[in-house]
């Protein structure tokens, strides 16, 4: 007679998150367990994202925004806004024949995304990245910064914003942003 433990659900669901998170890297091989354990890890494979950059050797799957996109087609609409909340983008993401950039539709269907590095934002992002619940941003001393600096301290995307790390670059020719503005609706912050 074999004998074969079994948890209870809630118990069985904190241990394979718990080993997911421990190493993300894990977590494909993880979701061939069954169906109920895929379910419960495979949102976890999402939650921080570094695009084209990240080391294979930190533990953490690699990500291409080519993978990315075409998960975001396979996956219900509803997954992505819960999943990722931590993304990291290149300097620059190249096109892939959309009719919007590819860091236009990640960033429109990832909407509960709290951590942002995105050092290039072009104009046609910033409504975009203001519409984020953000917590960090880190960014390039650019458009986004002179958006923000005309944003009343009391506008939303800064009253979630705890961290704002400016990227001011090499050259200073791109021109002045008022960051007295935009410190005042920082320190404004509870």
């Amino acid at each position: 007679m074999s004998f074969c433990p079994t948890f209870p659900p809630e118990l069985e669901r904190e241990i394979f998150e718990i080993c997911a998170l421990s190493q993300p890297i894990l977590i494909p091989k993880l979701m061939l367990v069954v169906q109920r354990v895929k379910d419960w890890v495979e949102p976890l494979l999402y939650r921080t994202m570094a695009m084209d950059y990240i080391p294979q050797d930190r533990g953490r799957p690699n990500y291409s925004v080519d993978a990315l996109l075409s998960a975001i087609r396979a996956k219900p609409p509803a997954f992505f806004p819960c999943a990722v909340r931590h993304l990291a983008f290149p300097f620059r993401v190249a096109s892939s024949g959309e009719t919007r950039s590819p860091a236009e539709i990640i960033l429109g269907v990832c909407t509960g995304i709290e951590n942002l590095s995105m050092l290039d934002i072009p104009e046609a992002l910033i409504p975009l990245v203001r519409s984020l619940p953000l917590k960090h941003l880190y960014a390039e001393c650019g458009p986004l910064l002179s958006t923000l600096s005309t944003l009343p301290p009391t506008h939303t995307f800064f009253s979630r914003l705890t961290h704002l790390e400016v990227d001011f670059g090499y050259d200073d020719s791109d021109g002045e942003v008022d960051l007295d503005n935009t410190c005042v609706a920082l320190i404004a912050l509870p």
